[in-house]
């Protein structure tokens, strides 16, 4: 009967799993899905380089298929990340929920795949994905003493995603001579969620709260409990979103215009032509939200340990809305107030 019971909840859980993931593809997918590509961005560029194998007629089709199937990797990816991280981090399927939508819904994934339409960016965000996973698992063999064939996985993997990253660099490489520095963010730019200045997306508001919720967690009420309860928390269970943090304001601080780029590219010239090829210091901002979302998982676990029911529940449940209701509205102004594509009577 107790086996039964456990194989009921097993198919139970993986339903719920499946019908998360269906319904994130569908959501935050759907400019593709009502065949809605916009002219603005790369996508004209797209289409250009698809036009050489395809006729006319197929090559809006074929970009919004390309769109699509990056989108599914791309939260796929992110699924099978955060399970790693929140099996690790002792949650369960709200916390991969939490990280999933953090991820898939910032401002920034859904501005290089709506707004910028930049393929080449929405790969290399899929290989990063991958590596983050398989870097975590290899952070779990060792703890587990399981290291065996792992060491050549693992360079597999970094030469992979370092070929990748160099030929993306290489491809994007440019002389132009506009400020890089001036492309920067100023302050206030980080925390914008439901509108952005050209080619600055912000943070979004849950992720902000939830990493402000974590800090909380991890310096205050760490030390009453040490205090008041003489509890001590396991300093190297939390090692990694502290890692990840520190990373996420470094990143923040190179996407600032204040960040002396102009005066590395001219002194540095070697260096110069790798920071040009960026384009813009957006991509560091994209870095900084990704390494945040990981305190914002384990923020998720940590409210729900509490015993008052709102804090475990409901705070969760606002932080996951929040983080999707800003999304969608940033949906529907790239599939109402941008031009759609129209490749065919070009």
């Amino acid at each position: 009967m107790s086996e039964n019971n456990t194989d009921s909840k097993k198919k139970y859980t993986a339903l719920l799993h499946l019908l998360f993931i269906t319904v994130t593809i569908i959501l935050s997918s759907a400019p593709a899905f009502r065949g809605y590509v916009s002219d603005t961005g790369e996508s004209l560029l797209w289409c250009l380089r698809i036009d050489r194998f395809l006729p006319i007629g197929y090559v809006e089709p074929a970009c919004l298929a390309i769109i699509l199937l990056l989108r599914i990797c791309i939260i796929m990816t992110a699924y099978l990340l955060f399970s790693i991280l929140t099996k690790m981090a002792g949650g369960d399927l709200l916390e991969i929920i939490a990280g999933v939508s953090l991820f898939v819904f910032s401002p920034y994934q859904l501005y290089i795949a709506y707004d910028k339409v930049d393929l080449t960016d929405m790969l290399l965000w899929i290989l990063i994905l991958v590596f983050a996973s398989v870097s975590l698992l290899i952070v779990k063999a060792v703890k587990d003493k399981k290291i065996g064939k792992i060491v050549i996985f693992t360079a597999v993997n970094i030469c992979v995603l370092g070929g990748m990253s160099l030929s993306y660099l290489l491809s994007h490489i440019s002389d132009s001579l506009l400020s890089f520095e001036e492309k920067g963010y100023v302050f206030g730019e980080l925390f914008t969620s439901f509108f952005y200045r050209d080619d600055h997306p912000g943070f979004g508001i849950a992720l902000f709260v939830a990493v402000c919720i974590w800090l909380y967690y991890s310096i205050i009420n760490n030390r009453r409990l040490e205090i008041e309860e003489n509890i001590t928390e396991d300093k190297k269970k939390n090692i990694l979103p502290i890692v990840l943090y520190v990373f996420a304001i470094i990143f923040m601080i190179f996407a600032s215009a204040n960040f002396p780029w102009d005066t590395i590219v001219r002194d540095i010239p070697s260096i110069g032509k790798i920071i040009l090829s960026l384009e813009a210091p957006t991509i560091f901002l994209g870095l900084s939200s990704f390494c945040f979302t990981v305190p914002a998982v384990y923020a998720v676990c940590n409210l729900r340990k509490s015993k008052n029911e709102f804090i475990a529940k409901i705070i969760p449940a606002l932080l996951i809305f929040f983080s999707v209701a800003v999304g969608m509205f940033l949906i529907y102004q790239y599939m109402y107030w941008q031009c759609p594509l129209n490749y065919a009577k070009m």
